[in-house]
């Protein structure tokens, strides 16, 4: 089998499971697709040195993808679009098909100023992929504490005028990954089943893939992403999406991803 004219540069010092560099490495070597394995600085402007020769496809932290994109010389391994990637974009395109279909944009600076009771639930994400802080359920007392005293703000990488999305709450039973090529499901993984961290590769209902297609018949923030699916309540609903570049693979078949990206 012929070397391919591309490569892989994998950031090699995430947080995540040791299996995801193991199983890159070994479908690289089965296919002899050239890899690299590369350590990132966090929160640095600065790329590591990798083959700049051939082009490459990028998997890695948000910092290396930030630092990728903003180099127009190899982005193109780069699977993102920062105008596309937004929550307010997927409500705009998908509508009711999204579980967040009702919520605004708003920023910490016009919330905090809101008449809400102290104990009323909100659900609050970045509006962006910016991966600024993780999507999570507070009390309006919470965000009003969290807003003044939370360290990214003080640090710069969240402001008070950072477009927030909020909304109301869910009870989610189970949330689903799906890594899509070319409006096509291509592998999903289970990953959250009844409040707890929970892979599967094999609990895929039919209405998981159904859903992810049926969305991208209407609009896809890229040729290659991932879309999360959750059921509440026996219905389905899309959640979000996110870079290929930079997402968690769960129970993903990576080797199908892999090819298909490769195709």
């Amino acid at each position: 089998m012929e070397t391919k004219p591309y490569g892989w540069v994998i950031q090699n010092n995430l947080t995540s499971d040791r299996y995801v560099y193991e199983n890159f490495i070994k479908i690289f070597e089965k296919y002899k697709i050239p890899y690299e394995l590369v350590e990132v600085i966090p929160f640095h402007d600065e790329l590591p040195k990798f083959n700049r020769s051939r082009p490459n496809i990028f998997y890695g932290s948000t910092t290396m993808m930030n630092n990728v994109y903003n180099d127009k010389s190899i982005n193109q391994g780069l699977f993102f679009n920062p105008e596309t990637f937004r929550m307010d974009l997927y409500i705009q395109k998908w509508g009711d098909l999204m579980l967040n279909n009702k919520a605004r944009v708003s920023t910490f600076n016009d919330i905090i100023k809101e008449n809400h009771k102290d104990d009323e639930l909100f659900f609050i994400r970045p509006v962006d992929d910016s991966k600024l802080f993780t999507g999570t359920v507070k009390t309006f007392e919470e965000i009003k504490d969290w807003q003044k005293n939370t360290a990214v703000i003080k640090d710069g990488l969240l402001t008070e005028d950072t477009p927030i999305l909020i909304g109301e709450p869910y009870k989610i039973n189970k949330e689903w990954r799906n890594i899509i090529v070319n409006g096509k499901v291509i592998s999903s993984s289970r990953y959250y089943k009844y409040g707890y961290l929970n892979k599967s590769a094999i609990d895929i209902p039919s209405q998981v893939i159904d859903l992810c297609e049926k969305a991208c018949s209407i609009f896809t923030p890229h040729d290659v992403f991932a879309m999360d699916i959750a059921e509440t309540g026996g219905e389905y609903y899309i959640l979000e999406c996110g870079c290929f570049n930079s997402v968690g693979f769960y129970d993903i078949d990576m080797e199908k991803v892999i090819l298909a990206i490769d195709e």
